[in-house]
This record gives C-alpha cells, sequence and structure tokens, in this order.
C-alpha cells in the first residue's frame, strides 16, 4: 500500500507525492556546488542587497513533510529568541553546508537532527526546489522530504525555541500570500508573508512555500 493510502490528504489530490516528485528538481540535478544551478535562483530583486565582496555562502534546509497520520504536514521551526541574527523568526531545519558533508541533502538530514532530532533514516528525499539567496549572504537550497515514520521532536535550546506543523494543504491550497511593501535601503521593497495560528512566516521561508506551492499548481 502506497505512504499516501495511511490517510486522508484532505483536499490534496490522489498520487500528489508522485506528482511533487515530477515537478521537483531530481536530486541529481545540482552543480558542483552541490546546489541547483544558478540560473534558477529566486529573488532576484534583492540582488543589490546581497554581499558583493565575497561569493554567497552554500546553506541547505530541510522542508519536511509529516505523512505518518493523516493530513500531511510540514514541520517548521522558530528560532530562538537569544540568537544575534533571525532570532525568533520561523523557518526549517537546517544551516550551512559542511565541508563533511556530501552535498545539501546530507547537510539538511545532519542539520535537522541536531536542530529538531529528526532522524536522517526516517526522511524519504524527494528533490529539490530553487535555491534562495539571503541578505546575511547565504544561498540556501531547500530539500524536500516525507517524514514517513512517527518521531518525538528533541529541540536544541541554542537554536530552536519551538516546533510546529502546519498542514500541508494550507500552505499550497488556502488562499494567497499577502504582499508587504517597504522603503528599505533607498527604495519599496516587497516580501510575502503568511500567518498560522499567530505564527508569522516571511522571508526565505515564505519564498520556499511559495516555490512549493507552485509545484502544486
Amino acid at each position: 500500500m502506497s505512504s499516501e493510502h495511511r490517510g486522508s490528504s484532505g483536499d490534496l489530490p490522489p498520487g500528489w507525492i508522485e506528482r511533487l516528485c515530477e515537478r521537483l528538481h531530481g536530486l541529481d540535478a545540482t552543480n558542483d556546488s552541490g546546489l541547483v544551478p544558478a540560473d534558477h535562483i529566486r529573488r532576484s530583486d534583492i540582488a543589490d542587497l546581497l554581499p558583493s565582496d565575497r561569493p554567497p555562502r552554500p546553506a541547505a534546509v530541510l522542508v519536511p513533510i509529516r505523512i505518518d497520520h493523516a493530513p500531511p504536514r510540514v514541520v517548521l521551526t522558530r528560532r530562538a529568541d537569544h540568537l544575534s541574527t533571525h532570532s525568533g523568526q520561523v523557518g526549517f531545519p537546517g544551516g550551512r553546508i559542511e565541508p563533511d558533508d556530501s552535498g545539501p541533502v546530507a547537510a539538511a538530514l545532519r542539520e535537522s537532527h541536531e536542530e529538531i532530532g529528526l532522524p536522517g533514516d526516517q526522511v524519504r528525499p524527494l528533490g529539490f526546489l530553487y535555491p534562495v539567496p539571503t541578505i546575511s549572504g547565504f544561498l540556501v537550497q531547500p530539500v524536500v522530504g516525507l517524514i514517513e515514520a512517527e518521531f518525538e521532536a528533541r529541540l536544541d535550546p541554542g537554536e530552536v525555541a519551538e516546533v510546529f506543523e502546519v498542514p500541508l494543504e494550507f500552505l499550497v491550497r488556502s488562499g494567497s500570500p499577502r504582499r508587504v511593501q517597504a522603503q528599505y535601503r533607498g527604495r519599496l521593497r516587497t516580501w510575502h508573508e503568511l500567518v498560522w495560528r499567530n505564527r508569522l512566516i516571511w522571508g526565505v521561508t515564505a519564498e520556499i512555500i511559495l516555490d512549493l506551492r507552485s509545484r502544486f499548481s
């Protein structure tokens, strides 16, 4: 029996896992740096905000979709409040790709285990979304993966304040993220925001969710 018959998938169509796999960049689609080729980078509108004195540092995050119970849910974290950068922000588990990592999948799984206690052998990587640059100088490669078995989150308090789950159907089907505009560093900037139960999702995380949403359209 296929994994998606373990319970209801809400409003997601039958066969959504197979179709999602077809619309992701394959696990062999990376270049020598371990990222999806640069011509697919999102957020080109912030090019003037990116560091110009060094190349972006490669990083990876896991976009974990739990299918061990219905309906499918996406696991998100809220960063610890005491961190010097991005404190309190909602994101996906992940971090920089270290020299010992074999690539973005290995880095995303390692960081997910360190941050929320997710065993790597409980994740089935499906493929990649587009890489996303950050103003802090990283190029983040999202890895979409399925969590097919129950796990109990164990948080690293130095990095993570909270783990929570959002129904996949809400992120990819329910309404449109709002567009926010404000003046920043000399011109009008635009970004996207979503709100789930009083938790604000924006920035890189919102861009990753928008990319994931496009694979379901």
